[in-house]
């Protein structure tokens, strides 16, 4: 069994795979449990990859392009922009300030840098997956 002071790998493991209860993980098995879940939601996968390029093919899907502006996928892979420039800012800094705020209810203060990463988000300076990355450049 991998034991460390304070938490066991086993126990997050068996979290992740849905055999433990995440809420009965102490504070530190918890935090490595959400790294760990984290990592895997952003980890390619075969559905994933399959979704993707079926939604090339097909066209009709909606979401955000790596600038953060609002895009239509086109059939055959092409993109169009519905939402770019000012108002995609705008839209940026809603969901930052509706972030900050779900952040703040549960008594969290964002550090500097998480700051400065989401002042850069909003200007178009970096993706949201840059700005949501676990171990930021």
């Amino acid at each position: 069994m991998n034991k460390t002071v304070g938490y066991t790998l086993d126990r997050v493991h068996a979290a992740l795979h849905g055999k433990f209860d995440a809420d009965d993980l102490s504070e530190d098995e918890a935090d490595i449990f959400m790294d760990m879940f984290a990592a895997y939601l952003m980890a390619p996968n075969p559905e994933s990859d399959a979704l993707a390029a079926k939604m090339r093919a097909e066209g009709g899907y909606v979401g955000l392009d790596d600038q953060g502006d609002l895009v239509r996928m086109l059939p055959g892979g092409g993109m169009e922009v519905i939402e770019g420039g000012e108002a995609a800012r705008q839209r940026r800094q809603e969901c930052v300030n509706y972030a900050l705020a779900t952040v703040a209810l549960e008594g969290f203060t964002p550090d500097d840098a998480t700051k400065e990463r989401t002042r850069r988000y909003v200007a178009g300076e970096i993706t949201l997956a840059e700005l949501v990355a676990l171990k930021p450049e």
